[in-house]
């Protein structure tokens, strides 16, 4: 497939737009690029799909459709007459949906295909989709929900990657990232335990993952195990993960880096509801339930550079490319990654701006919350829930060294997306402790500016 360049309606642009790479793959086109048909690529199919619905909106709605136009040219330079229509569709749905069913989670999904010149981080990876999903889920029922779309999100970007390495066995860099991705998967319990489940396909992808095998049976066995951990969970699950990918660009790692965020949006929301109910349960005394809480949290976070290994794949010029098409979208925006640090210590300073809501907590926050608590607790037991305060500190801090390695290795220290001063920025922000009383108490520094071993180095 040679190198085209494309304007939003899906035909020849002038010079100085995109010239997208001549292969797909790891630092080319997705396969969905290379395989679609004109009427995909034209959206000429998505909009005749999408007249006949609205003649009959009580038939399915032309999911597939739409998103093999919006694949097969990017977000960015979807057609505009079907743009156009997605939105009057959309926001009719807004002020009538029902709060649960299919028009619920067409509501909550079409902005994603208008959000063009107003989307945001939520919009880019789909958040407003996830949420409803988990409040569907009920009280009882949330933490599995957010661990088991995760798992599936999870699942997805090994098939993903199994699919381009089966169709490219000899692509070297095909088969780094699908081992990367496969770890993943078999490391699953680290950092989403409600959703593990053993199985022996997974058990033979980490015998596929010993030592350096063939990449056909790599693939093979990737794949096999990516589809039957999806099927574990319910079709709702598999069909929200699906539809919330679209992305901005025609490019391959494109898809990886979504389905990536996605993956770390789950942890952070579960490592902030552990963070949350962790200061409930210190005011009360209940110092088991605090111990709990906060190894579950901390044992997430400190999993997650398997996670970044697979971004450490990333290209350069790829990443160059869907930064310039996710200006605004950055992850500095993500909710639930500040409300973890809100919940520790509520307040505290956090970049701000139109598109950067700011995060609001109730109560004094875990810092605040040992300091005032400690001296009425017996001291093993304030000692213990120390640890595992310093411990969860320790892992989130080590994560935010990380990101900031990855961020300085793909982008070097240029401006961020969100409006930060990019690297520099996070290389700041990876000293700030989430327990700032608890390290002053202890006396002890920031640690140094080294991420792990396992992580991006």
């Amino acid at each position: 497939m040679g190198s085209t360049t494309e304007d939003r309606s899906g035909g020849q642009a002038a010079p100085g737009e995109t010239v997208w790479p001549g292969h797909s793959g790891v630092g080319g086109v997705s396969l969905a690029v290379e395989r679609a048909r004109p009427a995909e690529r034209s959206a000429e199919a998505a909009r005749h799909a999408l007249a006949q619905w609205s003649k009959v909106p009580a038939q399915a709605f032309p999911y597939a459709e739409v998103l093999a136009h919006y694949r097969a040219v990017g977000r960015n330079h979807a057609d505009d007459d079907l743009l156009a229509e997605l939105r009057t569709v959309g926001e009719k749905l807004t002020a009538s949906a029902p709060a649960y069913g299919e028009e619920r989670l067409l509501a909550d999904w079409l902005p994603m295909t208008y959000d063009r010149t107003d989307g945001d981080y939520d919009s880019y990876i789909g958040t407003a989709v996830f949420d409803s999903l988990v409040e569907q889920a009920g009280p009882g029922r949330r933490v599995e929900a957010i661990d088991g779309f995760t798992a599936v999100a999870v699942a997805d970007l090994v098939a993903i990657e199994a699919e381009v390495l089966a169709t490219a066995p000899d692509d070297v860099r095909a088969y780094a990232r699908t081992r990367a991705a496969a770890r993943t998967l078999t490391r699953i319990a680290d950092y989403l335990p409600r959703a593990a489940a053993e199985s022996e396909d997974l058990a033979q992808l980490r015998t596929a993952l010993t030592g350096q095998g063939a990449a056909d049976t790599l693939a093979a066995v990737a794949s096999k195990a990516a589809q039957s951990t999806a099927e574990t969970f319910p079709v709702l699950y598999r069909k929200a993960v699906e539809l919330t990918l679209i992305p901005t660009t025609r490019l391959h790692d494109e898809l990886m880096f979504i389905r990536s965020i996605q993956i770390f949006e789950g942890i952070y929301q579960q490592v902030a509801r552990d963070v949350e109910a962790a200061a409930a349960a210190l005011e009360l005394g209940n110092v088991p339930a605090v111990l709990e809480l906060l190894a579950d949290g901390a044992a997430r976070i400190e999993a997650t550079p398997i996670l970044y290994r697979v971004l450490t794949g990333m290209p350069i010029d790829s990443f160059a490319i869907i930064r310039a098409y996710t200006d605004g979208r950055s992850a500095i925006q993500s909710r639930w990654y500040r409300q973890v640090e809100a919940f520790c210590v509520p307040g505290q300073p956090m970049p701000t701006g139109k598109k950067i809501p700011a995060v609001v907590v109730e109560g004094p926050g875990l810092d605040a919350t040992f300091a005032s608590r400690a001296a009425s607790l017996p001291a093993d037991r304030a000692a213990q829930v120390a640890e595992a305060m310093e411990r969860l500190d320790k892992a989130w801090g080590a994560m935010k060294r990380n990101h900031w390695g990855l961020t300085l290795k793909i982008i070097g220290d240029v401006p961020g997306t969100g409006g930060t001063s990019g690297a520099s920025y996070l290389r700041t922000a990876a000293q700030v402790p989430l327990f700032p009383r608890l390290r002053d108490e202890a006396g002890t520094d920031a640690p140094e500016d080294t991420t792990s071993e396992e992580g991006v180095n």
